[in-house]
């Protein structure tokens, strides 16, 4: 007999914080939709730009809106 069961998550956040990181943003997406898609439960992942010189921020909302 179990003394304590956790609730069964609905639905996991991952929040990352991103700063000029373009060269590392495609396989960051990757890893973690890959690390979220092995969890039982729905997921969402944001990527928030902190105001980046690079092209973080535009690659970010090509993410966002690729289909999938």
């Amino acid at each position: 007999m179990k003394w304590f069961e956790y609730p069964k998550v609905k639905k996991v956040s991952v929040v990352i914080p991103v700063y000029n990181e373009q060269e590392s943003l495609p396989e960051l997406i990757r890893r973690t939709d890959a690390a979220c898609s092995l969890l039982d439960c729905e997921y969402e992942i944001l990527l928030v730009d902190d105001g980046s010189a690079d092209d973080s921020a535009q690659m970010l909302v090509a993410a966002a809106e690729a289909p999938g």
